[in-house]
């Protein structure tokens, strides 16, 4: 007995190559569920399902790229200042976001926001080197002497005392900013702002109002839209395989 996925690729193989003319590759072509995070990806991103219906998400291999691409601008033992360091992670997220800014990844902000300020402070500590000189740097941000001193003479690890809570009053969140520290979140809604400008007056390519998008955002939604259609399509003719679609690469 026939599957879903096989009544569906006959189906599109037919229809590319009967009405449209065009020869499909069946060697390169699979039919997958649209919500496979493991089996689809398109331009490194998903489609996930939720109560508000159909999203476009980013794939969660892209994500582990970007987020290993953080960990190497942030390692500890490149001896850069802090400021360099905070300004590279910067002008790589806004490139990043700039792309896969449409993706639904809000939550994933926040958290990559603060894994990053637990990765400045250990950063810092690291470079402040010997008990003497992160004592003297604690009283300087307020804390205590003697709070200060018994912090500057524990032996566990950055990575550990990056999350003490003396080291992260004294180097708080607004003081992080005060050295170029910039909200991945903050950077996420700001392009999400771009995507969703219009142009108060006059024209824009001929048409009042249209969006500012990228040119993943086009590719994106035009797949995204595609694959809506053929689910309607599909679902039609294939009852009870509604969530399958062609991939063609």
């Amino acid at each position: 007995k026939q599957t879903g996925g096989g009544k569906t690729s006959e189906t599109t193989q037919r229809y590319l190559e009967g009405k449209l003319k065009l020869k499909m590759n069946v060697e390169k072509s699979k039919v997958v569920s649209v919500f496979s995070i493991r089996n689809f990806k398109f331009l490194g991103f998903a489609l996930g399902k939720g109560k508000n219906g159909v999203y476009i998400r980013a794939h969660a291999k892209s994500l582990k790229k970007a987020k290993a691409k953080l960990k190497e601008l942030t390692s500890r033992s490149q001896g850069r200042k802090i400021q360099t360091v905070m300004e590279k992670v910067k002008v790589y997220m806004r490139g990043w976001l700039g792309y896969f800014g449409i993706a639904s990844i809000k939550t994933t902000m926040q958290e990559w926001d603060g894994w990053l300020r637990r990765r400045y402070r250990c950063y810092i500590w690291k470079q402040w080197k010997k008990p003497g000189k992160r004592a003297r740097s604690l009283m300087q941000l307020g804390i205590p002497e003697w709070q200060a001193w018994a912090v500057s003479n524990c032996r566990k690890a950055y990575w550990h005392m990056a999350k003490n809570g003396h080291v992260q009053r004294a180097i708080s969140t607004e003081k992080l900013a005060q050295r170029g520290y910039k909200s991945i979140l903050e950077l996420y809604e700001h392009a999400l702002m771009r995507l969703n400008r219009r142009v108060p007056n006059g024209t824009h390519g001929g048409v009042r109002g249209r969006r500012l998008v990228t040119a993943s955002y086009s590719i994106v939604m035009f797949i995204y839209e595609y694959y809506i259609d053929c689910c309607e399509a599909l679902a039609s003719t294939h009852k009870e395989y509604p969530l399958w679609f062609p991939v063609l690469l």
